[in-house]
């Protein structure tokens, strides 16, 4: 792990690195992020519902193939009975039993029929659905991405809006605190993999303590109390480039 004076260090030099957005108020900065939020949805709304207008129309044309290899199959077992019903019930040993098996076999025939007809079906369906996936959901992933980087602005915003005169650096330190709160969430709610190889976060208990102590701060948040929790926390469970990445674009929303 990093020294914390080293961790405060990059903290500050990211601050310095991104461009500034001193011409936004926080409340300027709060009202361009929402704005995204509800441009960015309502444009995610539309996309998903033109995504599931393409997949209903595949539906409709893959379902009724299933519904008529199944009538067929339908058909066939009903033909099968009608053939063999009077064979099986025939007093006849030496009609009966062989019938039985040819029965049973021309059953499993059909059914063996079916199920690769469907899957046929349900495989040329799905092609066409992936194929639908790789249109939309660059996109999807994209707007998804774009309203979550502007919710946390909002609320990065709202929290260095405490210290409006260093509006800039208390950004940075919001943003990230909210990060790490993240991260330390997933982590204490995964399987413990132990792969943290800082003395703070070696261990499970650990990490949900520092969860639990994240959202304390979250509940009550200060600008000193962030940037000291983000200095114990240093790379530990957000990389530089995550935080130097996340923080440019939540920027880039109010420059």
């Amino acid at each position: 792990m990093r020294k914390n004076y080293y961790a405060l260090a990059i903290v500050a030099a990211l601050a310095i690195n991104i461009p500034a957005a001193t011409a936004s108020t926080p409340s300027q900065t709060i009202a361009k992020a929402q704005k995204v939020i509800t441009t960015k949805s309502a444009e995610l709304k539309a996309w998903l519902a033109k995504e599931h207008k393409d997949e209903g129309v595949l539906g409709a044309q893959y379902i009724p193939q299933i519904n008529v290899a199944n009538q067929k199959l339908a058909a066939t077992l009903k033909d099968l009975a009608a053939t063999y019903t009077p064979l099986l019930a025939s007093a006849d040993t030496s009609i009966s039993y062989p019938a039985q098996s040819r029965y049973a076999a021309a059953q499993a025939d059909a059914n063996a029929e079916n199920q690769k007809t469907a899957s046929d079906i349900k495989a040329t369906w799905d092609a066409a659905l992936k194929g639908i996936d790789e249109v939309y959901e660059p996109a999807e992933f994209l707007m998804i991405d774009q309203i979550g980087v502007a919710k946390d602005t909002v609320l990065a915003a709202k929290r260095a809006s405490k210290d409006a005169s260093n509006f800039d650096s208390a950004f940075a330190t919001a943003l990230n605190f909210e990060m790490n709160r993240v991260a330390l969430s997933k982590v204490a709610q995964s399987e413990w993999s132990g792969k943290i190889k800082v003395a703070a976060l070696n261990s499970l208990a650990k990490v949900e303590a520092a969860s639990n102590k994240a959202d304390a701060l979250a509940s009550s948040y200060s600008y000193a109390a962030a940037m000291k929790f983000n200095s114990l926390m240093g790379t530990a469970v957000v990389s530089n480039s995550s935080f130097k990445g996340h923080l440019a674009k939540a920027k880039k929303i109010f420059a």
